[in-house]
């Protein structure tokens, strides 16, 4: 897929996961991020090739702290896909930088319905400004409450990706 089609699909998807999420709380936004990235990876957990393909965002924080948001996350695993997907609860914007928590509504894997979500990502400018490509994490899950702990301790990333194809938007307001 050509660089040009894939960010057109791209934003034409984070587009129609933001028109997905609430309705406009008509609160004063101080803070949000959105993208999609396509990327691989080679020989990580066991799996000879990861296909990233696509993860879109869309996250907005207002001004009395609530968090509008969602996520799909796509990936072909040795060439088995898996789709995760659901609201984003927890965000927190700083500079070039988001940490997002939230919930697994639906996915390929049933019995990761219902847990909890988290990601990190990092605006670096431009697609070919610097050189610097925007990064993101893969999503980690668990059980009720570690997506605001993640949230809550915004860590550095354990395993960062930085982006083939794609482009991440972090504005921060404040």
């Amino acid at each position: 897929m050509t660089r040009l089609r894939f960010l057109v699909l791209a934003g034409a998807l984070a587009a129609a996961i933001a028109a997905s999420g609430s309705a406009a709380s008509g609160s004063p936004v101080v803070a949000s991020a959105s993208g999609a990235s396509v990327f691989n990876i080679e020989s990580m957990f066991g799996l000879d090739l990861i296909e990233v393909q696509p993860f879109a965002f869309t996250a907005r924080v207002d001004v009395d702290g609530r968090v509008h948001g969602n996520y799909l996350f796509r990936t072909v695993d040795d060439g088995i896909p898996f789709l995760a997907r659901g609201p984003i609860t927890c965000a927190v914007i700083e500079d070039n930088r988001g940490w997002f928590g939230g919930v697994i509504e639906r996915s390929s894997d049933e019995s990761l319905e219902g847990l909890e979500m988290w990601f990190q990502v990092a605006d670096n400018g431009e697609p070919g400004v610097d050189g610097t490509p925007d990064m993101t994490t893969l999503i980690g899950a668990g059980g009720p409450g570690t997506a605001q702990d993640y949230c809550d301790r915004a860590p550095e990333p354990t395993f960062p990706f930085f982006l083939e194809h794609g482009n991440i938007q972090v504005r921060d307001f404040s």
